[in-house]
């Protein structure tokens, strides 16, 4: 009878501040600031969300591209996005209101699976399908 011994490799624990500021010199090449606004140009997932939230939350943020930062546990979104020129989709997460969405997205807002309990802050301009499903949301009023 053969006894096979496995060996396990040490991962080395990466401190996520450190990890951002690695990678935040490749998301600084796709960045370009105006004062008080950032246009970042690409599709924008939840790494780009956190060096935003992290060194860029005091910015309205416009994207060209696509935000997808679903499954990912956000209480509130941090900072405030303006102008979203694909679709933006924040969906199940833990957000109780839309405080932070984008003025205007070009796409569809999908907003999914959330406890959104108003639609105070809903963007003004939506290209695409407007998708809420899921919610604690009572009424209509503040759309």
């Amino acid at each position: 009878m053969t006894t096979k011994i496995m060996k396990l490799k040490l991962i080395k624990a990466i401190d996520l501040e450190e990890y951002l500021c690695e990678y935040k010199n490749i998301f600084d090449k796709n960045v370009l600031i105006f004062e008080q606004e950032l246009l970042y140009t690409g599709d924008l997932f939840y790494l780009e969300y956190l060096i935003l939230k992290t060194y860029y939350s005091d910015k309205t943020i416009n994207i060209n591209g696509n935000v997808d930062i679903s499954w990912n546990q956000i209480v509130r979104l941090s900072f405030q996005f303006g102008h979203v020129d694909g679709n933006f989709d924040c969906s199940t997460n833990y957000l109780t209101s839309l405080n932070g969405c984008p003025k205007s997205i070009k796409g569809n807002f999908k907003c999914t699976d959330n406890k959104i309990r108003t639609l105070k802050y809903l963007p003004k301009e939506i290209g695409g399908e407007l998708d809420l499903f899921n919610n604690k949301i009572k009424s209509l009023k503040g759309c």
